[in-house]
């Protein structure tokens, strides 16, 4: 919530499996996590289930010490509520508005490999928009955003080369998720 910045993952399906593999992933790239602000989901609340259940029948009493006075604590929002999730919702929204007009253009040309690809294209894009419009009038000075609170970089560089409509017709998945990150640009 401070650096209001997104992390996007493809997952198979909306269950707790799914959900825990990718907080598991979340966790090794980020790092641990200590407060999860979510919608009221099954998987979210099946995740939280699942952990603290996992959490109380573990034997080394020093670990499981660690773990509970460490672990996640979960804040969800009413069930069909997300104007109550705020600022996470809308930078959902700013996302999932674009793709879902894409969809239809790319729905059958990408396969999984190449749609994580452009969503971590997508996440590195909305997490280098500038936090503040201080500085903005000024260019020889760093305007803050996400990207160089997450990784002291403030943009990740497009990647070389020029890709065309036609891309999403052709056989190199590389080229097809980079005319996809450019067209959500």
């Amino acid at each position: 919530m401070y650096t209001r910045a997104i992390h996007t993952e493809v997952l198979a399906d909306l269950s707790t499996d799914s959900f825990l593999q990718a907080l598991r992933c979340f966790q090794a790239v980020r790092g641990p996590v200590k407060t999860l602000f979510s919608d009221a989901g099954t998987n979210f609340i099946g995740g939280k289930n699942q952990l603290e259940n996992e959490l109380l029948s573990m034997r080394d009493s020093e670990l499981k010490q660690y773990l509970t006075a460490n672990k996640i604590e979960f804040h969800t929002i009413t069930p069909g509520a997300s104007h109550q999730g705020g600022v996470w919702e809308r930078q959902i929204r700013s996302i999932r508005a674009i793709l879902n007009g894409m969809a239809g253009k790319y729905a059958r040309r990408l396969d999984t490999n190449t749609l994580r690809t452009s969503l971590y294209e997508v996440m590195a894009m909305v997490n280098s928009r500038p936090l503040s419009t201080d500085n903005l009038s000024k260019p020889d000075e760093v305007v803050l955003t996400p990207n160089h609170l997450l990784t002291a970089k403030s943009f990740q560089l497009p990647p070389p080369g020029d890709f065309d409509q036609e891309e999403i017709y052709g056989r190199q998945m590389y080229r097809k998720s980079q005319q996809v990150a450019e067209e959500f640009w």
